[in-house]
């Protein structure tokens, strides 16, 4: 099995479930992946599939009307901190995250179910070169991202939103109550200016 080149960004179409032979918006998905280059050193010192080192995953979530592009100042982070790195795409530069926002709320995209499947496909992928698990996956997202990152908070085992938090926590946790994937407690570090004036901190988006 040849292995996935480290140091490059690379896209990357999952195998989405029902999407087999199906071209639509919601089924011609990317995501772009990182792979530091500390496994490009354990690849040329010999380390097989059994011995490979151990990384994190972090996925990178994109704002609302941004490009996944706008998320690639992680890529030397990745290097930096060694783990592999996840930017996803989302449709028409949004997520749906229940309460945000633009086209993939509208139509109901199932973000959350593509954001397991790259779970499911970077962890098994052994072209990586990497030990990896899903008991290791981290997000962080910025504005509809950071919605996004604690909608899907069940599939990861911290989440970082930066400037997009859901406040009214009930309808969120009554959701993830009644999923079939729910897991345990999720650790949450929160960034959130006081004088934003796109997503309130009391709030998204109003002035109260």
């Amino acid at each position: 099995m040849s292995k996935l080149t480290c140091g490059t960004k690379q896209e990357i179409k999952p195998k989405l479930p029902g999407c087999n032979g199906v071209n639509n918006i919601t089924c011609d998905r990317t995501y772009n992946l990182y792979i530091p280059n500390i496994l490009c050193e354990a690849s040329s010192h010999g380390s097989d599939e059994e011995n490979a080192p151990f990384v994190p995953v972090v996925f990178a979530l994109h704002c609302y009307g941004c490009p996944a592009s706008a998320m690639e100042g992680w890529i030397s982070i990745a290097d930096v901190y060694n783990f592999v790195l996840v930017i996803p795409v989302g449709i028409n530069h949004s997520w749906n995250a229940q309460f945000c926002c633009g086209d993939a709320l509208q139509m109901k995209v199932d973000d959350v179910g593509f954001l397991r499947q790259i779970i499911n496909d970077v962890t098994s992928d052994g072209r990586i070169g990497a030990s990896l698990t899903s008991d290791a996956v981290y997000a962080m997202g910025w504005s509809n991202g950071g919605y996004l990152s604690t909608y899907a908070a069940e599939l990861f085992r911290a989440v970082a939103p930066i400037s997009g938090y859901v406040y009214d926590l009930q309808p969120l946790v009554r959701t993830l109550a009644s999923r079939e994937h729910a897991r345990g407690p999720i650790s949450l570090f929160m960034q959130h200016s006081e004088n934003d004036p796109m997503v309130r901190i009391t709030g998204c988006c109003t002035n109260t």
